[in-house]
């Protein structure tokens, strides 16, 4: 009903981010958004919009990896939709 599958294949980078060697897994979501982040600890080292429109959220944290829209409070999470 949901149709959360991946068919996207992560791919696995050893490259240099702000000066230091990372060890990267970058994947580009169905979600619109190209995610890197580092395959020893699992941070979030980069959240991109590839595609030109998004309209489920207004940004993803580059912290956090999680959309702006986000609420820790809710168990259901509901986007109602970000820049057009």
């Amino acid at each position: 009903m949901w149709d959360y599958d991946e068919e996207g294949v992560t791919i696995l980078i050893d490259g240099v981010v702000d000066g230091q060697p990372r060890k990267l897994a970058t994947h580009a979501a169905r979600n619109g958004f190209l995610y890197s982040f580092d395959r020893t600890n699992g941070q979030t080292i980069l959240a991109k919009p590839y595609v030109e429109r998004i309209n489920w959220t207004s940004g993803i944290d580059q912290k956090t990896g999680k959309p702006l829209d986000y609420d820790p409070k809710l168990d259901i999470q509901v986007y109602p939709g970000g820049r057009t």
